[in-house]
């Protein structure tokens, strides 16, 4: 099933295991997807945003373009997961928090996230109420770097708000200069 941009009312679409839902646009219905769902912008690099007026219930694979250009699952009800989150990065995309999925209603479950090039740190977060959201380099999402944390203190253990050389200036404006607090120069 595709459907490019405009709306489609249903009672409910099930997407069973071996089908494809190829989506953006808006659909008033419950989702359920075993099978696969792939954003606009999984394959083709044009991203876009599918906006579900219903719940959502994806135990199968879900496609989406992340980082600085990415699809967008924005679902009204309850999300539940199960399945895996699968990524084809945008170019360019580095250091950031970038929400893959956003519900009104209940969470329920996670997803095994899969699609992210060999050497790059990334994590999927449920910490911020409402959303999924893809997190490269900041392990323990202080809004650090966790590069250059380690690069700066050795550790993760400093915050973004915290002062670690006390020059009156914050970890976070430092990190976004990528000064090195440890090093006369503090250029890294």
């Amino acid at each position: 099933l595709k459907i490019e941009g405009g709306s489609f009312t249903t009672e409910a679409i099930e997407v069973a295991a071996g089908a494809t839902l190829v989506a953006h646009g808006s659909l008033t219905s419950d989702l359920n997807l075993v099978g696969t769902f792939e954003g606009r912008g999984y394959a083709t690099g044009v991203v876009g945003t599918l906006n579900l007026q219903g719940n959502a219930f994806l135990t199968g694979t879900a496609r989406l373009r992340a980082g600085i250009a990415a699809d967008l699952v924005a679902v009204s009800g309850d999300l539940s997961l199960g399945g895996t989150l699968q990524v084809s990065l945008a170019p360019g995309t580095g250091f950031g928090r970038y929400p893959l999925l956003t519900y009104g209603g209940n969470l329920d479950g996670t997803a095994y996230l899969t699609g992210v090039p060999a050497g790059i740190a990334a994590q999927l977060s449920y910490s911020v109420p409402g959303q999924v959201a893809l997190i490269i380099d900041d392990s323990d999402e202080d809004s650090l770097p966790d590069s250059w944390e380690i690069a700066s203190f050795g550790n993760l253990g400093q915050s973004a708000a915290d002062d670690f050389d006390k020059d009156g200036t914050s970890n976070r404006v430092e990190s976004v200069s990528y000064t090195h607090l440890t090093l006369p120069t503090k250029r890294i």
